[in-house]
């Protein structure tokens, strides 16, 4: 959660040729301050909980063909 918490802190203090997205006061309206506790221990555990599917890496031709010249390197 430390990426939300910097991600809202970047926002409120980035600055684009003296353009800034959000003001001060505009940012602590909107948000009432710093993400709480218990908003981001609810984050973390949705993140969590996300269905994740494994990544399927297959191993091709060209893998162990490159497989090979490595090993060959390797051994040289």
């Amino acid at each position: 959660m430390r990426y939300a918490i910097t991600n809202q802190t970047t926002d409120r203090i980035a600055s684009f040729d003296g353009f800034q997205p959000w003001n001060r006061e505009e940012w602590l309206n909107l948000t009432g301050g710093r993400y709480s506790d218990e908003q981001l221990n609810a984050l973390a555990l949705y993140v969590y909980r996300l269905n994740r599917h494994p990544i399927q890496i297959t191993f091709g031709t060209v893998a162990a063909r490159g497989q090979k010249i490595y090993l060959r390197q390797k051994a040289a």
